[in-house]
């Protein structure tokens, strides 16, 4: 009556919709836990700055508070893509790149800033390992957006990976 075919067929037909179910639990629970995440830094970094504003100079202070709000935009940036993901059902590149972009700018403000405080106040500072993470930064900065330029002429976009 049913071929082995069929039944191989039938297995495999049920084994894609366990996996397909999986991944999107897996997708969702991991977006959800971005979210805590940044509530949990959010109300973490409030707390911090008040508790310090007597204690630690302002700028110190202020840099804690804006390297954290640079760290709840990143989450922000990967909950998006996550969800971008859980939409459309693909996997697209360039939502992960500009997220790595932002990371990266991130960094680099914050050494930035950390390297000119520590100018102004004659701390010793390793500016040779500074500038060498400047450099590295700004290469990978340039190579995602490379990347995604690359994404945009090739139509790239469309495919899922």
């Amino acid at each position: 009556m049913f071929s082995p075919v069929y039944f191989k067929n039938y297995k495999m037909l049920k084994l894609d919709r366990i996996i397909y179910r999986s991944e999107d639990v897996l997708y969702k629970s991991s977006a959800i836990i971005l979210v805590l995440m940044g509530i949990y830094v959010a109300i973490i970094s409030l707390i911090d700055f008040v508790t310090k504003m007597n204690s630690v100079s302002t700028i110190e202070n202020t840099l804690g508070l804006v390297e954290n709000i640079l760290l709840i935009l990143v989450l922000a940036s990967l909950v998006h893509t996550v969800r971008l993901t859980i939409i459309s059902k693909k996997l697209r590149p360039k939502p992960y790149l500009i997220v790595g972009i932002i990371a990266s700018l991130r960094r680099l403000i914050i050494l930035t800033v950390e390297a000119s405080i520590a100018i102004e106040d004659e701390q010793k500072y390793d500016f040779e390992k500074v500038l060498l993470e400047i450099g590295v930064l700004t290469l990978v900065v340039l190579v995602l957006v490379f990347a995604i330029k690359v994404i945009k002429s090739g139509n790239l976009e469309d495919e899922s990976t």
